[in-house]
């Protein structure tokens, strides 16, 4: 089955998002997690809110494995780590 008519509830996406689900909240107790459907890539859209300075942070604990997903196992699945809008509006107002 290609990547682009891989449908979104696929139970091997859904392990694939617990998998990087699980290594985030390793590193990031507090991290929550929306999961969707995303149409640019097509695929499944995991979106962890972390509380950190950059986001990059997160991908670092994630990127290998997330690849692997990607490229071996051919899973459209992306991860698009974001700070909590508290802490980007309370960065914006103070400087």
């Amino acid at each position: 089955m290609s990547v682009e008519r891989m449908p979104v509830d696929d139970p091997r996406l859904a392990a694939a998002a617990s998998e990087l689900r699980d290594l985030i909240v390793a590193h990031y107790p507090d991290a929550t997690f929306e999961v969707t459907r995303g149409d640019d890539p097509p695929g499944l859209y995991l979106i962890p809110t972390v509380d950190v300075g950059d986001t990059e942070e997160v991908s670092a604990v994630i990127t290998e494995r997330l690849l692997g997903l990607q490229i071996e196992d051919g899973l459209p699945i992306y991860v698009f780590p974001v700070r909590p809008l508290a802490r980007v509006l309370a960065e914006l107002t103070s400087g």
